[in-house]
């Protein structure tokens, strides 16, 4: 995602400079907020149930007597967390990728 995010944050800021009036324009920062809002709403339930997830797994491995594994949990979790958001940077890349060429 980090390497793919520059570049669809660059293809809209042009295209918001170049023709802020256009109709293509204006749907295509619609479409950005609208994004991010979705994005965020879906990544703060996957934070909410995977946090759930991970404190019951904590939980099994305190009753059985060992260790929780912290990391892999904070892993797993910034994982499900940040997939949302990089679902939808990739599907814009291609997107506005294919509308250059295209």
């Amino acid at each position: 995602m980090a390497g793919v995010a520059p570049f669809v944050i660059g293809a809209r800021m042009a295209a918001l400079m170049l023709d802020a009036e256009s109709v293509r324009t204006r749907a295509e920062a619609r479409r950005m907020v609208g994004e991010k809002i979705a994005a965020s709403s879906q990544a703060a339930t996957e934070a909410a149930f995977q946090m759930a997830r991970e404190g019951l797994s904590m939980w099994r491995a305190f009753a059985l007597g060992r260790m929780p594994d912290m990391v892999g949990a904070a892993d797993r979790t910034a994982s499900r967390v940040t997939a949302p958001h990089a679902r939808r940077v990739h599907a814009n890349a291609r997107r506005l990728s294919s509308r250059r060429t295209g």
